[in-house]
């Protein structure tokens, strides 16, 4: 989590104010750029149109194993309305860090942190996130989430439940199990378009450490139809 943590800490100091503005310190960090197989950068008008920014004002977050909650408030203090989520086991430390922050923090106006237990393979808990959160998420964000093969499918598609046309998931980890990361590249293109940005995280600012410690920077975007 540190790594990706830090990365998202370096997206602005001055509160999100637009999403646009988020983003666009993410794009100027060089962490969206794409890359060909040849060491050019393209975008054909598709691939433009499917990464373009989401521009709501106050951007609708969801972290999935949000553990300790680092990441998720930190992007509620730079003015995200952030619901963060976990397994029943971890809830207490979750809740607890949570209500403290909220307390603590002087949040930006809008932004918001909330946690709330789910079970990727429970439906009573995905009905509930998905009933309280009818406009869906904007950005979806998990850290070392890929590690049990029994767990790829449904975490794949509670991300696709709970997203829209233009939402944006980003999943940083390093291979826990092999199987289950070998899975997750299998399978995430049935619900999304996926793309690996581990070479481009290695080069953004602050960074250099991913590559040494083997992580892995997957983004998800154009959100498929699945029967």
């Amino acid at each position: 989590m540190p790594i990706f943590a830090r990365k998202r800490r370096r997206t602005g100091g001055r509160g999100l104010g637009a999403h646009h503005q988020f983003w666009a310190k993410k794009k100027r960090s060089g962490i969206d750029s794409e890359k060909t197989g040849n060491g050019g950068d393209t975008k054909s008008k598709k691939k433009r149109k499917c990464d373009k920014d989401v521009r709501t004002s106050v951007p609708k977050v969801l972290e999935v194993g949000a553990g300790c909650g680092l990441l998720g408030l930190v992007l509620s203090h730079l003015g995200a309305q952030v619901v963060l989520t976990e397994a029943a086991e971890a809830m207490q430390i979750l809740t607890s860090n949570v209500d403290k922050k909220q307390n603590s923090m002087n949040l930006p106006p809008a932004a918001s942190a909330q946690a709330l237990k789910v079970d990727w393979t429970s439906e009573a808990d995905i009905k509930s996130l998905y009933d309280t959160n009818p406009s869906l998420f904007d950005v979806i964000v998990g850290t070392d989430v890929i590690f049990n093969t029994t767990l790829v499918t449904p975490l794949l598609k509670l991300l696709h439940r709970v997203s829209h046309a233009d939402t944006t998931v980003w999943l940083c980890m390093q291979q826990r199990c092999p199987d289950a990361h070998r899975m997750l590249i299998e399978e995430a293109p049935k619900y999304f378009e996926l793309h690996d940005r581990s070479e481009c995280l290695a080069a953004a600012d602050g960074c250099s450490s991913a590559a040494e410690l083997e992580c892995f920077l997957f983004r998800l975007t154009c959100r498929k139809d699945v029967a």
